[in-house]
This record gives structure tokens, C-alpha cells and sequence, in this order.
């Protein structure tokens, strides 16, 4: 990275005052048709916490993912937290929605967040357990290879 950038973290809170905490995955599944599916998302959670990072270079990017990447609880999004949400307690919503409701503005960045969720891939479940990140990364780019 040149240039400074943004990098916006959201961390799940209980869905009510004493409830559990629930961690911030999703469990993706082979689909049976040679792609992905996703059986559960974030465990039905419904309210974040948000904030945003400053990284100013690769290094500073890596470590910061490091860093998320250990915490089951939180889990980087596209775009920049809106201006006027309450950041201690917000919904995880696209401004764009219809009903107002949004919470993230659209944004660009100079890094690449790769979304599986719609991968095609050959699963190979030991490649995935050992390599997760480079298989994913291989199967993104294969159509792009000659």
C-alpha cells in the first residue's frame, strides 16, 4: 500500500443485556454441486460493535489481520462505518437499504477482501483444513490464469 487506508473491524455484541456472546463466522459447507454453501451466519447476531483502523502500509495491514484473525468475536467488513451511527451498539446494514436503516457507506480501499461465500472450488477438505486461505486464494484467481 502507497497510501493510507481504512480498514473498518465490527466485534458481535449479545443480542440482550446478559446474553451470550456469539462469534462472528460463518460455517461454509460443500453444496453438493461443486461450490459453497453457507448453513449459518454469525449465529443469528444482530447487534456490532464498530470501529475503523488506520493501516499506512502492507505491514501495518498484515498485522491488523493478525489481529482480527484471533478473535472469534470480530470480523472485518467493506466500506466506512456511517457518520451518524452509534458505534457501540449498531446494526450490521448497507446504507443503501430502502428503510433507512443502514449502517455502512459503500467506500473504496487500496486492499482486497476476498468473499468465499460464492466460490467454486474443487473441496478438498484436507487442502482446506491445512491451507484454508491459499486454497481459497488459488480457486479465486484460477479463471484469471491462462
Amino acid at each position: 500500500m502507497s497510501a493510507s487506508d481504512i480498514v473498518t473491524i465490527l466485534a458481535s455484541l449479545p443480542s440482550s443485556e446478559g446474553g451470550e456472546r456469539k462469534a462472528a463466522t460463518k460455517t461454509i459447507t460443500p453444496d453438493g454441486k461443486g461450490g459453497l454453501a453457507i448453513t449459518a451466519i454469525y449465529k443469528g447476531t444482530k447487534w456490532w460493535s464498530g470501529h475503523e483502523r488506520t493501516v499506512e502500509s502492507i505491514d501495518s495491514f498484515a498485522e491488523l489481520l493478525e489481529k482480527v484473525s484471533r478473535d472469534p468475536f470480530a470480523m472485518i467488513v467493506r466500506g466506512r462505518i456511517a457518520g451518524d451511527v452509534e458505534r457501540s451498539r449498531m446494526l450490521r446494514r448497507k446504507t443503501t437499504r430502502a428503510d433507512g436503516t443502514g449502517t455502512i457507506d459503500e467506500a473504496e480501499h487500496r486492499w482486497l477482501l476476498i468473499d468465499a461465500d460464492s466460490l467454486e472450488a474443487d473441496f478438498d477438505r484436507s487442502k482446506m483444513c491445512r491451507r484454508p486461505c491459499d486454497t481459497c486464494v488459488i480457486a479465486c484467481l484460477r479463471p484469471f490464469v491462462a
